[in-house]
């Protein structure tokens, strides 16, 4: 029984290894909740990223048609106009990186938040089996 209490406690959100006295993780989440609790916690986590990675691909593709089409048009309007379209074409060329690098960054967070929720032990369902 003594051997129970000073053994350290996994955060089953994070996988973190916490002291036994702990109350609540690093990440935030409580010790004391169950499978059930962090599962849907991690999945809720899991179709936030998800849907922004879907949000930050859409931005992507609609600037870098801004960014085609604005370096397309140069010359193009009365005058031959040049410094306008370079200067869209230059802002949403960097957009479009930027919606590129925060696309990268919400997949890494879904593969993430769907690897942590596969980790989690199924004991609820698992004690029903039997």
């Amino acid at each position: 029984m003594a051997a129970a209490m000073t053994a350290p406690r996994r955060c089953l959100i994070c996988g973190h290894l916490n002291e036994p006295y702990a109350a609540r993780c690093s990440c935030g989440a409580s010790l004391d909740v169950t499978a059930d609790e962090s599962r849907r916690v991690v999945a809720h986590t899991a179709r936030i990223a998800g849907w922004s990675a879907a949000l930050w691909a859409i931005l992507m593709v609609v600037l870098t048609g801004v960014a085609i089409t604005a370096i397309t048009s140069v010359g193009a309007g009365p005058g031959g106009g040049v410094r306008l379209p370079v200067l869209l074409s230059l802002g949403a060329f960097g957009g479009a990186c930027f919606a590129l690098a925060s696309c990268v960054g919400a997949l890494r967070r879904w593969l993430a938040a769907r690897a942590t929720l596969a980790a989690i032990p199924d004991l609820p369902r698992a004690a029903l089996r039997r």
